[in-house]
């Protein structure tokens, strides 16, 4: 027999809304407005990084390509980030690269449920994996025995 298709999605305003501390709905406001696409098939793909799986080595190649080959919104550069803005961060959020086409949205607060944000526009995911149990190795050796990070999570076991 012919597999099921998947089942509907809900209305946008029954998805579950990404929530983290400090985050507000006045943040996700503010983000989505430097996403303005162009044509119907102009996508939204939001980098959700996970800790030791190599996800800060493409964050910084995602940052380092050539912003007319591929536009980059870095949650960093907004001042309004709950998460803490970078010190060069545009102290006037009006001031920032607004991304006209397709777009990659990387940085603190960027989380899975993020694309409910600017629904019912295209949206996808991309996130780096590493097999558990090296990862969880590694996490550990980084974070709690070197303490790196600003002390992440020294202490907090």
């Amino acid at each position: 027999p012919p597999p099921m298709p998947p089942p509907p999605l809900p209305p946008p305003s029954l998805l579950p809304q990404p929530q983290l501390p400090g985050q507000t709905h006045e943040w996700t406001d503010t983000w989505t407005r430097y996403w303005q696409p162009a044509r119907a098939s102009d996508t939204l793909t939001i980098y959700v990084q996970i800790d030791k799986t190599g996800s800060s080595m493409l964050k910084n190649t995602l940052l380092e390509a050539p912003p007319e080959s591929l536009c980059v919104l870095d949650t960093h550069n907004i001042q309004s980030n709950p998460y803490g803005p970078r010190p060069d961060a545009h102290p006037d959020p009006s001031q920032m690269r607004v991304c006209r086409g397709s777009a990659v949205l990387i940085g603190p607060g960027v989380v899975f449920g993020s694309c409910a944000a600017v629904a019912p526009r295209r949206c996808q995911y991309l996130t780096l994996l590493r097999e558990p149990a090296a990862r969880s190795t590694s996490e550990y050796n980084y974070f709690c025995r070197a303490c790196a990070e600003r002390s992440k999570f020294c202490g907090r076991l």
